[in-house]
């Protein structure tokens, strides 16, 4: 009987060392769970983040454009404005100096 006892005995460490390995998975797997989920959170929050900060550099480029564009119109504006001050500064020239020789062609009164 004593062999018998002694079997049981071991019987029952070996389930005892076999509850705790199995109560060590079930704390490994729920940790590895706990840590995949912290990763997936991670991950999707650097994934908004990503997908924000592309949203904003898109816009950035649009900006970007839309500002060299407007420059471009401007400077031609500003071409087509200086050109029309020339022109203009050139007919005032030119009505000026026949204004200056009409008045010169005028007979000066003669005084007694």
């Amino acid at each position: 009987m004593y062999a018998g006892a002694r079997e049981v005995e071991d019987w029952k460490m070996k389930a005892m060392a076999m509850e705790r390995e199995k109560a060590e998975l079930a704390r490994e797997r729920d940790q590895a769970i706990e840590d995949l989920r912290n990763v997936e959170s991670a991950f999707s929050d650097v994934h908004s983040k990503y997908e924000r900060i592309k949203g904003i550099l898109k816009n950035s480029r649009r900006n970007q454009e839309l500002l060299e564009d407007r420059d471009l119109e401007m400077q031609a504006r500003l071409s087509e404005t200086e050109a029309r001050i020339l022109e203009i500064q050139n007919e005032v020239r030119i009505r000026l100096t026949k204004y200056i020789l009409d008045v010169d062609q005028i007979p000066q009164p003669k005084y007694l």
